[in-house]
């Protein structure tokens, strides 16, 4: 942290301490805030932002594990037809928009309308939104609607023929087949509702407005510095929780039961992308909470897994992720995209597990499967796919037409930031390589420059991670389904007609051991095929302030932040 940030930081840092009676949570985030429009935001920073302003049909339970959705903008969870085609949500009467004097003449609440604009706006070409790939050939009449609507002019004219609003609290959707995953899209910002009011006033651009119903409102961003919330006053969606997991009882969180949210009156981000400097400004007490940085943990937590005792007024907490990571492969490229057997030597001359111990040390274990622990597949007996073998390596290499790496162009690793780890990571991959003859170009980027890239498919090989968005494989094998590239989220392009099959296969499927058998022989197709070369799964090491009541981190649940004590 620069004298000059940490100056101004410690001079507004006094005046929020000075007014005892606000309850302010201070917290980081580790790179710029690329869009605060619910529908355009899909990276964990933005979402972190969007979802302390926009709220869902349906959120998941803070204090329960396996993750059970519930109720939040639903008065209660739908009523599924015996098919597994229609969805009837009936969503509460009561809930009322932010900044009602600024927008609107009237109060004005929710209605199934502003669901159904939602749906019809992550649809429209015009939102550009990161998510029609979950609502592609799912919604009767959706796709029809994509192509009609090519003006923003006829956004309201156009009607959806599977969605029907029989009253104002009332929605009813028809699917075009089974997909028992729905109601997770559910909950999830691609349908916050939206007046027509506001669409039509902004011209369909949120990228500076804050019209949600969460518990915070916006008060200022300034992107690549700072975000700050205030307390909804009038919010009254939800309540903390009645119940919870035997952790729950265990660790006090039943405290706050049934009392109304948000618990603190200011919520402040602020942005931090050195890891090193976050730390420093924790144990500062400039935060109240932080992920340990991977370096630090050794220093942090002593042999018996409790925090040094250096570390004063400070309580540890770990838990389990749903984020996995890999090495991703641009399966369009002529040279890595078409040559098997040069990606498998690639993937046998990296020393993976060297590779988690150096740089996710405590907060990362070795990859032993395409399922993260705790998601359907997951086979704990299974060993690492690709192991390291720098001879079987080099025999790969040569029959791959590259005997020794000669002739082999040079190939360009591209970084996920442009942090000292994550150019230390791609300095690792270039050794390991260079062990068997290849010679490799890093590509350093910021996050923003990452995304753009990925998008755009101008990558050849990367580090490539998923925080799934909903606790079921299919979730992660999308990411390799051939109709989800092109712009979607399978940025390697991989293309494999027997896995497709087998795809849309599970997405339909009942039974549970066919689901099982199914996700078995996918995950055999990546495994020989080699599109990502797989490499851990994350846990999280967090460190907070005793003054900082009720924390339990989801990397699943963004809007936490309205739980939280002090």
């Amino acid at each position: 942290m620069n004298i000059k940030f940490s100056l101004v930081f410690l001079f507004f840092f006094s005046l929020s301490c000075q007014k005892n009676s606000r309850k302010i949570v201070n917290a980081t985030i580790n790179s710029e805030v690329t869009t605060i429009d619910p529908h355009k935001s899909y990276d964990a920073v933005s979402n972190t932002i969007v979802y302390q302003m926009y709220e869902t049909l349906f959120q998941y339970h803070y204090l329960k594990r396996p993750y059970a959705l519930e109720p939040l903008l639903a008065k209660e969870l739908p009523t599924i037809s015996s098919d597994g085609l229609t969805y009837t949500i009936k969503i509460k009467d009561n809930i009322f928009y932010h900044n009602q004097n600024k927008f609107f003449k009237s109060p004005r609440k929710v209605i199934s309308e502003d669901i159904l604009n939602s749906f019809k706006r992550v649809a429209f070409k015009g939102t550009d939104a990161k998510g029609w790939w979950l609502f592609k050939d799912k919604i009767v009449g959706l796709d029809e609607f994509r192509e009609k609507v090519t003006s923003f002019d006829n956004f309201f004219k156009k009607k959806v023929s599977g969605i029907v609003l029989p009253d104002n609290q009332t929605i009813v959707i028809k699917l075009k087949k089974r997909f028992p995953q729905f109601i997770h899209i559910l909950s999830m910002t691609f349908t916050s509702p939206l007046p027509k009011e506001i669409l039509i006033s902004s011209n369909n651009n949120l990228e500076k407005i804050d019209i949600g119903t969460g518990p915070f409102i916006l008060k200022e961003i300034k992107h690549k510095e700072m975000i700050h919330f205030l307390k909804n006053e009038s919010y009254q969606t939800s309540k903390y929780p009645s119940s919870g997991d035997r952790e729950a009882n265990e660790k006090g969180l039943l405290a706050s039961i049934n009392k109304e949210l948000p618990l603190v009156d200011e919520l402040k981000f602020h942005v931090i992308e050195d890891e090193t400097q976050r730390w420093k400004g924790f144990r500062e007490g400039l935060f109240d909470f932080i992920e340990i940085p991977s370096k630090e943990l050794d220093k942090a937590i002593n042999l018996s897994g409790k925090l040094n005792k250096n570390l004063k007024d400070v309580d540890l907490e770990i838990s389990s992720s749903l984020v996995f990571w890999w090495l991703g492969f641009n399966m369009r490229d002529p040279i890595l995209g078409t040559n098997l057997k040069l990606r498998k030597a690639i993937a046998h001359a990296i020393n993976m597990k060297s590779y988690v111990e150096n740089f996710y040390v405590h907060s990362g274990r070795l990859a032993n499967s395409l399922f993260p622990p705790g998601v359907q597949g997951y086979t704990p007996t299974k060993k690492h796919p690709q192991e390291y073998n720098l001879n079987e390596a080099r025999r790969l290499l040569s029959e791959a037409g590259y005997p020794a790496g000669k002739g082999l162009p040079v190939l360009e690793f591209n970084t996920r930031r442009n942090s000292e780890k994550h150019i230390l990571m791609g300095q690792f991959i270039k050794k390991e390589l260079n062990k068997i003859g290849i010679t490799v170009k890093i590509v350093v980027n910021s996050f923003k420059e990452f995304l753009q890239k990925a998008k755009e498919a101008k990558m050849q090989f990367w580090q490539s991670g998923w925080l799934m968005d909903y606790p079921d494989p299919e979730n992660l094998l999308q990411l390799l389904y051939s109709k989800n590239s092109n712009g979607g989220p399978n940025k390697t392009g991989f293309n494999n007609k027997n896995f497709d099959s087998l795809y849309e296969q599970y997405l339909i499927a009942t039974d549970e051991i066919k689901k099982l058998e199914l996700l078995q022989r996918m995950e055999g197709i990546v495994v020989s095929e080699v599109p990502w070369i797989i490499s851990n799964y994350s846990i999280n090491y967090h460190a907070k302030t005793k003054d900082l009541e009720n924390f339990r981190f989801s990397d699943l649940i963004f809007n936490f932040y309205k739980y939280l004590k002090k």
